[in-house]
C-alpha cells in the first residue's frame, strides 16, 4: 500500500523511474559483507565528478539522513553498473 506512494515520492524526487519495487527488513545493512559480494570490477569503477554532483543534486532535499545515504547508495550503484555494463559492451 505505502509501497507504491514512497516510490513514487521517491521517482517524483529524483525526477526520474529508478525505483520500481520496494522491500523491507528489519535488521541493519551489512556494508562490508555488501561490498564483499560484489564482482571485484564493480567495486573499481570509478564515476566522473559530473555524475557524483548530479547524484548529490537529486538527493540534495531529503532531510532523512538515512534514507538520504540509501538512495546516494543506490544511485551510486546504479550509475557503476551502468558504466560498467556501456564498457564491456565495448570491449
Amino acid at each position: 500500500m505505502l509501497k507504491g506512494l514512497i516510490a513514487e515520492k521517491l521517482n517524483a524526487r529524483l525526477k526520474s523511474n529508478v525505483v520500481e519495487k520496494l522491500s523491507f527488513w528489519v535488521g541493519r545493512v551489512d556494508r562490508q559483507a555488501n561490498e564483499k559480494k560484489q564482482p571485484k570490477q564493480f567495486n573499481e569503477v570509478k564515476l566522473e565528478e559530473e555524475r557524483l554532483k548530479a547524484i548529490e543534486e537529486n538527493i540534495k532535499n531529503i532531510s532523512d539522513p538515512d534514507l538520504k545515504e540509501a538512495l546516494r547508495a543506490l544511485r551510486v550503484s546504479e550509475e557503476k553498473a551502468r558504466k560498467l555494463r556501456e564498457t564491456t559492451k565495448e570491449e
